[in-house]
């Protein structure tokens, strides 16, 4: 199996899930969290798109559709079930999943473009994936369908992510090191030590020691 999905084994109810990594796609005003995830049980075969939809008034998308247009040309309908509501002080939660075929996801899987239009009984959201969906899709029927698909792009993302993860593990060791460096000259130019003069370099290194420190941070961190 593939670092991009994760796998669960339930021994009691001979369930397996496993699920992709989740895309946030964000609009003007909304955003939802999209993600593939496959159910293997006893008389239970099931591969299914989870959408958690978050927005300052409710769409009622278990009364609407997930269309997929494929390369512009082919359409892709799915139908809601509903999973859930919540509404907080900042707005409205709606998640559902959308059934799809094997063949359907390997057209998503093949397609050049994937665009979305996500609708409920009062409004509608639309938009075009990157290329990240494709890639979970990729991921997924792999982990699933056949292990000799998609290895290839499934093996450049792995790097990547990788390299991601050993950035950010490497940039906070940085930060920490250089503010504590930074504060503890910025003590020492104040008590100055070391006799008159002292202060001014203390203070200096400082500054400069703080602003490597979140530099280092910064770059470890971009480009991901």
């Amino acid at each position: 199996m593939n670092n991009l999905v994760t796998r669960e084994h339930d021994k009691f109810s001979q369930k397996t899930t496993t699920t992709s990594i989740s895309l946030q796609v964000d609009q003007e005003i909304t955003s939802f969290i999209i993600q593939l995830r496959h159910v293997s049980a006893p008389k239970i075969d099931s591969m299914v798109i989870d959408i958690q939809y978050l927005a300052t008034d409710w769409m009622f998308i278990r009364n609407g559709k997930l269309i997929l247009n494929i390369n512009g040309t082919k359409n892709l309908t799915l139908d809601p079930h509903e999973q859930g509501t919540d509404a907080t002080g900042h707005g409205v939660m709606e998640s559902a999943f959308y059934n799809i075929t094997p063949e359907q996801l390997l057209m998503l899987c093949n397609a050049k473009s994937i665009e979305y239009k996500l609708s409920g009984s009062n409004t509608y959201v639309t938009g075009a994936f990157n290329d990240n969906m494709q890639l979970i899709c990729k991921a997924m029927y792999n982990a699933i369908y056949d292990h000799s698909k998609f290895k290839k792009e499934i093996a450049v993302a792995e790097e990547q992510q990788e390299s991601i993860s050993q950035r950010w593990a490497a940039s906070t060791p940085c930060l920490f090191i250089g503010w504590g460096f930074g504060v503890f000259a910025l003590i020492k130019s104040v008590i100055a030590l070391d006799g008159p003069g002292g202060a001014g370099t203390w203070f200096i290194l400082a500054v400069a020691s703080a602003t490597i420190g979140t530099i280092a941070f910064i770059i470890l961190r971009s480009n991901n």
